[in-house]
This record gives structure tokens, sequence and C-alpha cells, in this order.
């Protein structure tokens, strides 16, 4: 029997999870003869702005397309999560709840608390981010003509830039460990607010209390201000993107499903050409070569 949960019935359902704030909206959800099924539905975590179209025409960021496919072949009811930072959704995770965050980076820091889903998305790694025609563009225009920036190079300078980063947020193992030797350091602004509230580091850039601020280059592409973003030696040159669950029999259940979900939408054509179209043209045979050696 096919039961589909409409937004008119939500109330009905059961929610376990203690202080999260934010609309949920419901934009799939099917029971299916399975013995899979889960009693509670999975509940979507973002650290970014919910979902909020259920059409992938009126969702303009390719990785909220990507996961909507995803969670299309998911099987199971689920609903999403908007408005809780990703500092609470990982405290949510180790509560043990029905819940997962999508868009997660692996690193063997958080497998030892998290369960991890197969991947389901490549994207070009992280880039330090300037404002365009600050001091530091021009720093740093001069500093790669030597190769790619350091940025260790950047936090040993006597009279280096401020670097804003987000607190409990992972850039991926070397970058994770660069920054934790140089904790406490003053060249290193953490904003700790995230803890509570979404938001990015774009105001601080803007109002020039950090000078750089770690990121994804299409992210800077998305903002009204003019950046600059600059590959750096420690940074991997692509990331994969995880659901992470809890480390629980629960978690590893919801996994399980996710992955199901993820095998029957990676290899389709489409999904594909929406993941690979914003990676640079002269990236895309790497990108696609380390994506099937991952995948196969």
């Amino acid at each position: 029997m096919i039961r589909k949960i409409m937004v008119s019935q939500l109330n009905t359902l059961p929610i376990n999870l203690p202080r999260l704030v934010g609309p949920c909206i419901v934009f799939a959800a099917l029971l299916v003869s399975s013995p899979t099924l889960h009693a509670e539905p999975l509940v979507l975590l973002h650290a970014i702005p919910a979902i909020e179209a259920t059409a992938e025409s009126e969702l303009k960021q390719s990785e909220l397309k990507l996961l909507q496919k995803v969670m299309a072949s998911y099987g199971d009811s689920y609903r999403v999560e908007g408005d809780v930072s990703r500092n609470r959704a990982i405290e949510i995770l180790a509560q043990d709840q029905p819940a997962c965050i999508p868009m997660m980076l692996k690193t063997p820091e958080r497998e030892a608390r998290m369960s991890f889903s197969q991947p389901y998305m490549i994207e070009e790694g992280l880039r330090l981010v300037v404002l365009t025609g600050s001091p530091w563009q021009q720093k740093l225009d001069v500093l790669q003509k030597a190769g790619p920036v350091s940025l260790q190079q950047l936090l040993s300078m006597d009279k280096g830039p401020i670097i804003g980063i987000d607190n409990n947020r992972s850039f991926g193992v070397k970058v994770d460990e660069l920054l934790q030797r140089y904790a406490g350091h003053r060249a290193i602004y953490i904003r700790t607010s995230a803890l509570q509230y979404l938001d990015t580091m774009e105001p601080m850039l803007d109002k020039k209390y950090v000078d750089i601020m770690i990121e994804y280059g299409k992210v800077a592409k998305r903002t009204p201000l003019k950046l600059s973003v600059y590959p750096f030696a420690e940074a991997d040159s692509f990331v994969m993107s995880y659901f992470s669950c809890a480390l629980t029999e629960k978690g590893q259940s919801f996994v399980a499903a996710l992955n199901r979900a993820i095998a029957k939408s990676i290899d389709k054509s489409d999904y594909q050409q929406l993941m690979f179209e914003e990676i640079a043209p002269n990236l895309r045979p790497q990108a696609k070569q380390i994506w099937r050696r991952v995948t196969k």
C-alpha cells in the first residue's frame, strides 16, 4: 500500500526533536511496502536556508537540486528542518534522533561520532575568498604567481591577514589540522554565533572585520559582494558531500536507506550534468575521473 503524507497531516506526525525551530517543509513523502520502513519520518537538518520549493525549476542552487533528486528516490517519509545551524544539527545527531544532515564533509574525526552515507556529490574544493580591490587581493595576486597560495604561509606572517572561520566547521583533514595547530593565533577569527544562528562570514568580510574567509568558490559567486577567490595549497582539489546520521543502529538504518536512494540517482545523465556543470570546464575531466573511481 502506498500512502502519501500531505501537508495537512504534518501535525499528526510524531516530533521528538527538541528545540527545533523554523519551517518544516514536506516535499516528498512516500511509504512503500518494504521491510526497511522507519517508524519515524527522517528529518533532514540544514545549516543553509530551507528548501522552500517543491519544483526543481524553482531551486537555484545545484546542490539543492541534487539533494531533491536523491530524496525523490528515498522511498520513505521525510521532512526538512531548515532553520537549524550545522552545530546544533550535530548536537541533535548525538541524541540519536531520527535525523540526518546532508552536504557534510567526511573526516576521521567526524567518522568517530557519526555514520556516513556513500558520497552523492563532488565539487571543487575550498578557496580563499577576499573582497575584490582589497589590499589582500593585491597581495594574493602577487603570492600566487609562485604557485598556489599557502594558508600556513599566511598564518605565519608577522603582519598577516585576519582569517575568518566558523566554529566547528570542517574544511578537510589538512586544513583542519593546520587550523588546530594555530588555534588561538591572533590571525584566526572564529565566529561562534553559528552555534545558534544561520548566516555566513560574508558580512564580516564586507565590514572588514576579517580579511579572508575560507569558502567554496560557487558560494562566493552567489553573493552580491564583489569577491575574488584563490585556490590554496592545503585544500583538497575536490570534495565529496555525504549524508551524516547518528552513530547508532537507528542512524545506520537511515544511512542504508539513503545509500539506496543515492545508488538510484547518481548514474542518471541529468544528475551528472547538473553536478558537473558548476565545476570549471578545465577541471571537469579530473573531477569525472575521481567520481568514477569513488563510486564504481
